[in-house]
């Protein structure tokens, strides 16, 4: 006797964050409800509810961080706290009626492609799930990343990762060592310098910080945007043209006027808050800003001013039982260690994270590390029909969320047109791909990263190949545009009914992209 298979679903959304939760309101508008979510966590928001340590906060003015279709009147932040994104997460869940579809505590350990079936089964930690369509948005901020150092295991105290943070230990009284500088640490560091009896900072490689023009909201304008909810378009449009023309001017274009002024301001910011010049040597970075990701705070250099911060930019050997050994003899002695490491961003072990295979038996991890990095539009490769992942590779621009909302958009647009159709296999062919693929590698030697010694930075934006996948060489508007409408014949549509097709009929992926980029 056998178990019964699950009934098949039309599509599984894999990860609760704000890519799943958009795609859950978008089907639903599209009158696409045989769906669920997959959430390996407790809890809906994704990083947001990973994330919960000290001063925990967006980078971005608060109204170019939300849904186009869903502007929130209540921020209590121009950069609203973590705890305030979180609501807001939840808050879009249940008003557009995701919150029943949504699976938590259920991980996706493996997903593989029935070609005789066309769908997809997933092995889960709750069993198995079977779905015509899957839309992988675990994101790529999820999964902590843990230095290789000598002794990590070995040390006696707490150990914490930004992303895990463990709310009932208590610093007050302790010798905290922190490990790292990104956009985490920019914002725990000065958090725990106020009741922390000593800071040991261990700094790789400086970063650039911008001041954080943030403030509380009055209520009365809260009260204004509740009365009138059109008001917020003003505000949002204002974030979101920043985002547009920081983004392009910087990243893109890197005109020297911009990027020298935003380094001057951050300098003049350094040298305020740092009167010690040894100190403010340490935190000046030797790279053009936005190399790695720019943070925001009016706080972080000031700390180094402080006599219970001590910054270490030596290299450290090992972690001990007591503390951390640095290359040149020194041992701080510490009671308690944070690892600010960041995330396995484009490491193969989160291309997903779990082994997914395509037609023909192809793993997507390979199938990606293989050649020069890139996804279709954003957004998904031959060989994995009905498989999307949103944001993808060379699909961030300047907003998140209207990288997002178009991202889903086009994977809509590819369901309703294979139920048009009647078809039940969509596959983007080989030569839209490779001509993708290689436009975005042949654009991206024209942005900042390229030309701004940004090889010192160490910075997660890089792959092995030196390219910089994460970011689409594109504008917003250009994106948007192109994601919503690129042509639905770049695509494959097949049904059950239809007599195989060999890899010929469909195109080969074997095309090495690798000596086709532009110099």
């Amino acid at each position: 006797m056998t178990d019964k298979a699950p009934a098949l679903l039309e599509v599984a959304v894999i990860g609760a964050g704000f890519s799943g939760i958009c795609a859950g309101i978008k089907l639903r508008q599209a009158g696409i409800t045989d769906f669920t979510l997959l959430e390996q966590a407790e809890d809906i928001g994704g990083v947001w509810h990973w994330n919960t340590y000290p001063d925990v906060a967006v980078d971005i003015p608060v109204w170019g961080y939300s849904f186009s279709f869903e502007r929130n009147p209540n921020w209590e932040y121009a950069y609203a706290r973590g705890h305030e994104i979180k609501a807001y997460a939840d808050r879009c869940v249940d008003k557009y009626g995701v919150r029943p579809h949504v699976r938590l505590n259920t991980e996706v350990v493996r997903a593989a492609w029935d070609d005789a079936g066309h769908f997809w089964r997933l092995d889960t930690t709750q069993g198995p799930v079977h779905a015509r369509f899957i839309i992988i948005s675990y994101g790529g901020l999820g999964r902590p990343k843990y230095p290789d150092i000598e002794g990590l295991d070995s040390f006696k105290g707490p150990v914490i990762h930004s992303a895990r943070w463990d709310h009932t230990l208590d610093m007050q009284g302790q010798r905290v060592g922190v490990i790292g500088t990104g956009s985490s640490a920019v914002q725990i560091i000065p958090a725990t310098a106020e009741i922390a009896e000593q800071v040991h900072v261990f700094q790789r490689t400086p970063i650039w910080v911008l001041p954080k023009p943030d403030f509380p909201l009055p209520r009365l304008l809260r009260f204004g945007y509740r009365m009138l909810p059109f008001l917020m378009f003003i505000p949002r449009w204002i974030a979101v043209f920043w985002l547009e023309v920081f983004y392009n001017a910087v990243f893109r274009y890197k005109i020297p006027a911009s990027v020298k002024m935003l380094e001057s301001v951050i300098m003049s910011a350094l040298r305020r808050g740092v009167p010690d010049p040894v100190t403010r040597a340490k935190l000046t970075p030797n790279y053009r800003m936005a190399c790695k990701f720019p943070s925001m705070s009016s706080t972080y250099y000031k700390t180094f001013a402080r006599e219970n911060v001590n910054l270490v930019t030596t290299d450290i050997a090992a972690i001990t039982e007591t503390g951390v050994q640095t290359v040149d003899g020194d041992h701080h002695e510490i009671d308690m260690l944070v690892l600010a490491t960041g995330f396995e961003t484009l490491d193969a072990t989160n291309l997903p994270r779990f082994k997914t295979t395509g037609r023909g038996g192809q793993d997507l991890r390979e199938l990606i590390l293989a050649d020069r990095k890139g996804q279709y539009e954003g957004l998904t490769l031959p060989k994995m029909p009905n498989n999307f992942t949103v944001p993808g590779l060379y699909a961030m621009t300047g907003s998140f969320f209207v990288t997002i909302e178009s991202s889903v958009d086009h994977v809509v647009r590819c369901i309703l047109e294979a139920r048009r159709r009647q078809a039940t296999a969509v596959e983007i062919k080989a030569e839209p791909f490779a001509t993708y693929v290689q436009e975005m590698i042949g654009r991206q030697y024209k942005t900042l990263f390229y030309r701004s010694n940004c090889e010192r930075t160490h910075s997660w934006y890089f792959d092995e190949n030196g390219d910089v996948p994460l970011f689409r060489p594109t504008s917003t508007a250009e994106a948007a545009w192109r994601v919503r409408h690129s042509p639905l014949e770049d695509y494959t549509f097949r049904s059950l009914g239809d007599a195989a097709l060999e890899d010929a009929a469909l195109g080969d992926t074997g095309t090495d992209l690798r000596d086709r980029s532009a110099s």
